[in-house]
């Protein structure tokens, strides 16, 4: 997998993410990119795509569409890489921006776990998945001191003016923010 970090830029300035996430694949130059394997320069290029389901929040509705994800295959190795743009949770249908949008009103205690889960058509299981993982990767963020001493509401506030968050959290920790799985390769770019 070949994350790309540089669309991502203030939350709360998203307008359209579906609009951020096709001009991330459509700029991809899989020619300039390092294969994540076997690390040879210029050596990918495009090989076959997949299809998956984008969810994401766009003036206050769901909005649910299927995105063409670009596979690129490595001349050197043969292996082969699917290519996420930062808005991409991977193993995940929902964008970043709506886990993000989900879990602020969560904390600020805007509405009812049952209200808030019927308002975006999440399982209730699902929004404790998320405030667990959340808490967890809020965790391996900060220190145990700042940990306990920023709360929830304002660690997702502070996130929406770090346009470089999504990527220093990858180079970290190893993988994506609110990502469940773990992945074997530490792959990224730039």
């Amino acid at each position: 997998m070949i994350r790309n970090f540089d669309f991502f830029c203030k939350l709360k300035m998203i307008k359209n993410p579906y609009f951020i996430l096709q001009k991330s694949i459509e700029s991809m130059k899989a020619s300039k990119l390092s294969c994540p394997v076997c690390k040879t320069n210029h050596s990918l290029e495009r090989h076959d795509k997949y299809h998956r389901d984008y969810i994401y929040t766009q003036n206050g509705k769901i909005k649910m569409c299927s995105v063409a994800i670009p596979r690129l295959i490595c001349s050197s190795c043969r292996r082969t890489h699917a290519y996420l743009p930062s808005c991409i949770i991977p193993h995940s249908s929902y964008s970043i921006f709506f886990v993000l949008a989900v879990l602020r009103l969560y904390f600020l205690k805007c509405l009812t776990v049952e209200k808030l889960c019927e308002k975006f058509l999440i399982s209730i299981s699902t929004l404790y998945h998320w405030i667990k993982l959340f808490r967890l990767h809020k965790s391996l963020w900060l220190d145990v001191i700042n940990n306990a001493a920023t709360s929830e509401v304002t660690f997702i506030s502070n996130l929406k003016t770090k346009d470089s968050f999504l990527k220093r959290f990858f180079h970290k920790t190893g993988r994506s923010f609110m990502q469940t799985k773990r992945y074997s390769t530490r792959s990224r770019l730039n």
